[in-house]
């Protein structure tokens, strides 16, 4: 039997009987980033949107960056010395010397590399700490959306995409730039039809970002288990009639 990975949803599937009650499509914007609105559906605050690109995040990843910059992604993006910011150092500290993954891990030679979200079974040189961009279908979110809706790190969120008319769940797994939105995993930019090679993958708009708030338990989460979650909140906040009848007509 084939599993689904993630759920997708074709536009227009809903059809409306005469007399029957229609979804009201009314939003409330209450922020902005780098010119992007986030909104309220008023129909059910249980979740906030915004639209905009996908940048590809590879940090998680065992094989995100290598000292010889022959990883997945940039090396410049996981920081500089004296400042590594997605890479666990000897010191759990940005100054600090990163660690290279031994003999036992899963990419020897390569540095181990860090999410915000992580299991806090394992220490923080251990790669198996961190959510894999590969593996999982992770989102990342500035720190002024987090201080504004009260999002925890763990949170699921329903992600689509226009172009492609595909869409699944994801984790809040990671904290970017306080300047950029939209970013996500190598896994879910994948499953989303969008190519995604951390150095030249992405899709410059049409990515909508459902994120419901306080719907974490702070910890990493398997595939399964978000999938499970993601589906009781979308029909809790009858998501799906809202991608179905209202994204199109934004």
């Amino acid at each position: 039997m084939l599993k689904i990975k993630c759920l997708s949803l074709a536009l227009g599937l809903m059809i409306y009987l005469p007399g029957q009650a229609q979804t009201d499509c009314g939003r409330e914007e209450f922020m902005e980033i780098a010119e992007i609105s986030l909104y309220d559906w008023v129909e059910s605050k249980s979740f906030y949107f915004f639209e905009s690109k996908m940048a590809i995040d590879a940090d998680g990843s065992p094989r995100a960056y290598h000292p010889e910059d022959i990883g997945l992604d940039k090396l410049s993006y996981a920081g500089y010395e004296g400042n590594w910011w997605a890479l666990a150092t000897d010191n759990d500290e940005p100054n600090g010397n990163p660690i290279i993954q031994g003999e036992n891990d899963p990419y020897p030679g390569y540095y181990v590399s860090m999410t915000a979200l992580g299991d806090r079974r394992y220490k923080n040189n251990d790669p198996r700490r961190y959510v894999n961009s590969e593996k999982i279908p992770y989102i990342v979110l500035p720190p002024r959306v987090i201080e504004v809706t009260g999002a925890k790190l763990g949170d699921i969120a329903y992600v689509y995409n226009r172009k492609t008319k595909r869409g699944c769940f994801a984790i809040f797994a990671d904290v970017g730039p306080g300047d950029k939105i939209g970013e996500g995993s190598i896994y879910l930019a994948g499953q989303l039809g969008i190519k995604n090679n951390p150095r030249n993958g992405g899709q410059s708009e049409g990515v909508v970002y459902m994120v419901f708030p306080f719907s974490g338990n702070g910890q990493p989460r398997t595939l399964n288990e978000i999938n499970e979650l993601g589906k009781k909140l979308m029909e809790k906040a009858n998501g799906w009639d809202f991608v179905n009848h209202c994204l199109p007509q934004y």
